[in-house]
């Protein structure tokens, strides 16, 4: 999930999978969206540490999984690129509007605004 310039949140509907191919795939959609949208530089955040792992070591020009691979390749596109890992209780807001596509037919949900399921995690991860 990816917030856009014009403050528009972009989430991609997966399907079942594992947690990490799950974050992969974010990652990479994410990543791809902002060069579309040609993004300077770019915050990858994810409050899964076995994925963010998977991405150092690919970093380090090692080869694990080919969506690892897809990742650096687009990573090296931005002026500057950080992957941060965070708290489960910092992610809510993605978490949750993970939550609101899973059900949608369509494979890419933009929402123009913040859904009101999700104003009260926004201002609580703000707080934080």
């Amino acid at each position: 999930m990816i917030r856009g310039p014009a403050g528009e949140w972009v989430a991609k509907v997966i399907g079942v999978c594992a947690v990490v191919d799950a974050e992969l795939w974010d990652m990479y959609i994410g990543l791809a969206c902002a060069w579309v949208l040609h993004v300077k530089g770019i915050v990858v955040e994810t409050d899964c540490l076995e994925t963010l792992n998977l991405i150092r070591i690919g970093r380090n020009g090692k080869r694990l999984h080919g969506l690892v691979l897809h990742i650096v390749e687009l990573c090296h596109r931005f002026r500057a690129v950080s992957f941060q890992h965070i708290k489960p209780d910092n992610n809510r807001v993605a978490d949750q509007m993970t939550k609101l596509t899973i059900f949608d037919e369509l494979e890419v949900r933009i929402f123009h605004a913040l859904p009101m399921e999700v104003g009260h995690l926004l201002q609580a991860d703000v707080g934080d």
